[in-house]
């Protein structure tokens, strides 16, 4: 079996990472874009509810998603691997489980948590800019609260952000409002603490 992997890789074949059904335990978000499930003891296990709908999003998406965000994001971005079903179904996104809460505007009187919110804004531009569709910073919920739900701010006062969907299933008038009601909604944020 490891000759096969070793050849597989050789000739530039990624290996698939498959996921353990058994490991999935409690629900801990349902808005949004992804079912969030507790995953074994560290991480949680991620599935789209937009696979229901196929053509939405391309077959590759999650892959350039993640792609894109680890080019523009970095050190925001929760490590993120694609995994399959045993049968190969379904897929998910697996992630560690990190202790900490959505950013709220109060948390930007820290300077230290605002200056990691300014880059990560002035990241999400420099992605805009070169020609990507926005990540979804609010996710659903989100922008009718006008909460960025898709910030998260852990214990230790580090920024990531929890999910980096690309915003393209939307169509180009969607996604011009979209953004624009994302800028207003992080410009609060910042007057907030002004």
């Amino acid at each position: 079996q490891n000759a096969q992997l070793a050849q597989g890789l050789l000739r530039g074949h990624r290996t698939v990472e498959t996921y353990n059904p058994t490991l999935i335990g409690k629900c801990i978000s349902w808005f949004g874009e992804h079912l969030v499930y507790r995953y074994g003891e560290n991480e949680v296990i991620k599935f789209s509810q937009l696979a229901r709908f196929p053509g939405i999003r391309g077959e590759k998406a999650e892959e350039r998603d993640i792609e894109v965000g680890k080019k523009f994001f970095r050190e925001f971005m929760l490590d993120t691997r694609i995994a399959h079903s045993p049968d190969r179904y379904r897929k998910a996104l697996l992630q560690p489980f990190v202790s900490g809460r959505i950013l709220r505007k109060s948390d930007l009187a820290d300077p230290a948590v605002m200056e990691q919110f300014d880059e990560l804004v002035r990241r999400h531009t420099e992605l805009i800019d070169a020609g990507h569709p926005p990540v979804d910073l609010m996710s659903g919920l989100g922008f009718l609260l006008s909460e960025a739900r898709n910030i998260f701010l852990l214990d230790t006062k580090e920024v990531r952000v929890i999910d980096v969907t690309l915003g393209d299933m939307l169509s180009l008038p969607l996604r011009k409002l979209a953004v624009h009601r994302q800028e207003a909604i992080l410009l609060k944020y910042k007057q907030n603490t002004a």
